[in-house]
């Protein structure tokens, strides 16, 4: 998450909407438990609807709906058809979540290394 967080705040200059991709960015990985089986990145968007309403002040309902849509959709393999080729927000987190998993080789290791971690429960198989 800081790495997401770190690039998307070099590069906010480049977003329509920062405060939005941000708490994309955030949402989409820390409310994620992969020992849930079956849970999904709907799950996640429903999690920063929870939150969000939990406020006394909530994100107003399109940019939620908007951030929402996102959290669906953030990684680079996803892309559903309520996705418009031309939101620049979504495809500049894209990026960014690929930049994060293209580092350094040192850092990828700590990286995927963290990632078997966090999904011990699946079997050997599942990542090759």
């Amino acid at each position: 998450v800081a790495a997401m967080l770190q690039l998307i705040e070099e590069h906010h200059a480049h977003f329509e909407d920062s405060v939005a991709v941000k708490l994309a960015a955030f949402f989409h990985i820390v409310t994620y438990d992969p020992a849930q089986q079956g849970g999904t990145r709907t799950d996640l968007a429903e999690a920063f609807f929870s939150w969000n309403t939990s406020l006394g002040q909530p994100v107003q309902l399109h940019p939620a709906e908007k951030i929402a849509t996102w959290i669906r959709n953030i990684s680079p393999d996803c892309r559903g058809p309520w996705i418009e080729d031309a939101d620049e927000d979504l495809a500049l987190l894209k990026d960014i979540e690929s930049a994060v998993q293209a580092s350094s080789w040192a850092e990828y290791k700590l990286y995927t290394a963290a990632l078997r971690r966090e999904h011990a429960h699946l079997w050997e198989g599942a990542w090759c």
